[in-house]
């Protein structure tokens, strides 16, 4: 609708904008986005939208994926089975946390295959983004064993830090960011059971590739 009505009102457009760009992408629940009900009747009031907490919406809803369903009767051994799937089905705007993680683990932005191409989205001629290699569990499972592995602690832990008004103190994060604010040194055996069905890598530094000119020798002249 946005591509093929060319007359369509100005502030109609950026309505539809809006839903789409908060269904389709940061609150993303459906292979192919479908307005939900209640955003809708929220974009009459524009202002009231932008204002809206969309950070933490989505946050809630990719968090949400990631915990132990609990309409099951193992919710842990449900989850651990379904982390172990080839796929898995994330909702709301999990590159948030991806980006996090890299800015937080550097190490683990060196894993990070270059791309074949440095366009950026205002350059652009075609309607869809590039596919880039990304990182991959091994790649994963290499950086938690490096002896050369650090995490930066990039969320603020001011006393006087702005918390929301419906949300319960949790003890065990509160342990957290004590042990953080006294810059503790973690390490593996600080985080117990977890999945251990595969093995260990082992770390072994990375050999140079030396690209050499293949050269053909020149036919003589009998």
């Amino acid at each position: 609708m946005l591509k093929t009505e060319e007359n369509m009102r100005s502030d109609k457009r950026l309505r539809l904008a809006l839903i789409m760009i908060v269904d389709g992408v940061l609150i993303a629940h459906k292979q192919v986005p479908r307005p939900t009900l209640q955003y809708v009747q929220m974009v009459d009031n524009v202002e009231a939208f932008l204002n809206f907490p969309w950070g933490r919406e989505s946050y809630l809803k990719t968090i949400t994926c990631m915990k132990p369903p609990l309409d099951e009767d193992e919710p842990v051994q449900t989850l651990v089975k379904l982390l172990q799937q080839t796929t898995y089905r994330l909702q709301g705007f999990p590159l948030a946390l991806q980006l996090v993680a890299f800015q937080a683990i550097p190490l683990l932005a060196t894993k990070i295959p270059s791309p074949h191409y440095s366009t950026t989205l205002l350059e652009l001629q075609v309607p869809h983004l590039p596919l880039h290699k990304s990182v991959n569990i091994n790649d994963f499972l290499l950086v938690e064993v490096d002896p050369q592995l650090s995490v930066t602690a990039l969320i603020p832990l001011a006393p006087n830090t702005t918390v929301w008004g419906d949300e319960p103190e949790d003890e065990r994060a509160l342990y957290m960011e004590e042990l953080i604010a006294q810059n503790h040194e973690f390490n593996i055996h600080d985080w117990p059971c977890g999945d251990s069905s595969k093995q260990e890598p082992i770390v072994q530094p990375a050999v140079p590739t030396i690209h050499r000119k293949h050269t053909v020798p020149k036919k003589t002249v009998p």
